[in-house]
């Protein structure tokens, strides 16, 4: 039997380096290192654990834009223990597709929106 990722994703991501925006906010001042995003969600890193079901606002700055957005928390684990830390990955989902702040409308919105 192949051990093969099975993509559960509606839509492709674009990774943060991709994007240029490293850090994202969660409301009330929790900032985390984003992994990717979507218009449906994002994956984030931090240094607190976030609570699966809860809701929080994620307010994502890219260049000199920024949208501020309501999501849940789908799920949130151990990414990585050192001595000193302990690294959390969460993904959350987008209560409203997020609108298209990054990239420009041509290759950034196309891998973030599937083709059109």
């Amino acid at each position: 039997m192949d051990d093969e990722l099975i993509e559960r994703r509606s839509e492709p991501r674009c990774s943060a380096e991709a994007l240029g925006m490293p850090q994202a906010t969660l409301r009330p001042g929790c900032p985390v290192d984003v992994v990717d995003l979507s218009s449906q969600g994002i994956q984030v890193q931090s240094a607190r654990p976030l609570r699966p079901e809860s809701l929080v606002l994620a307010r994502v700055v890219v260049g000199e834009q920024s949208v501020t957005i309501r999501a849940v928390v789908l799920r949130c684990v151990v990414w990585a223990v050192e001595p000193e830390a302990v690294t959390y990955r969460a993904g959350l989902r987008f209560e409203e597709l997020c609108p298209p702040i990054w990239g420009e409308p041509g290759r950034g919105a196309r891998l973030l929106h599937g083709p059109r």
